[in-house]
């Protein structure tokens, strides 16, 4: 079940990952759980208010909380046309509990970019946890540079799954590469690459 307390911890969790891609939220932050409280009295039945929609480099992004305990086919293709006539290209759901197997598989066929969260994963920013290494997608000019410092080809790369919690965070798509940085106590730090697929 659903709270005003979890709404709070996954929105805000949202506007971290969000900023951490790169885009500005200013206008959607809130000072604490009294103010989110105050400006969204209503959250837990109606997630309208809850919307986000963010710009970065022409290319928008569109930050949907879902009502639906469980979202339909019918709803995610309402949603995706909706985002087609207003020419947005990444969407992010944000489901209480799920999503139907046939929306499952509609959205990842779908051309435009769809992450699905269910609220669970947001209810903590998973990127601050202390056992979890500093990661970052590497431009195409650093991708390129790195396969020929390595001398290897793109699927020579070790690999991450584009559905692990920290590529998910960070937006990682097919064939993006992660710098990872590791710690250790006695090796200091170190850098390792992984090919998202």
């Amino acid at each position: 079940m659903t709270s005003v307390r979890n709404q709070y911890l996954v929105r805000k969790t949202v506007l971290e990952m969000l900023s951490d891609r790169g885009y500005s939220v200013k206008e959607y932050q809130v000072n604490d759980y009294d103010d989110f409280v105050n400006k969204y009295p209503n959250c837990v039945k109606d997630t309208t208010n809850l919307r986000i929609i963010v710009q970065k480099d022409k290319e928008m992004l569109f930050v949907f909380f879902s009502d639906e305990e469980k979202m339909s086919l019918k709803s995610v293709k309402i949603l995706v046309e909706n985002m087609e006539k207003q020419n947005i290209k990444n969407l992010i759901l944000v489901l209480r509990e799920g999503i139907s197997p046939a929306a499952n598989k509609f959205a990842l066929e779908c051309p435009m970019n769809i992450t699905i969260f269910k609220e669970k994963e947001l209810l903590f920013n998973v990127t601050k946890h202390s056992l979890v290494f500093k990661h970052r997608i590497i431009s195409v000019e650093e991708k390129e540079r790195l396969m020929d410092e390595k001398k290897i080809k793109e699927e020579q790369m070790p690999r991450i799954l584009i559905t692990d919690p920290v590529a998910k965070y960070l937006g990682a798509r097919k064939g993006d590469v992660l710098e990872i940085e590791r710690e250790s106590e006695t090796a200091g730090s170190a850098l390792y690459w992984r090919r998202a697929v």
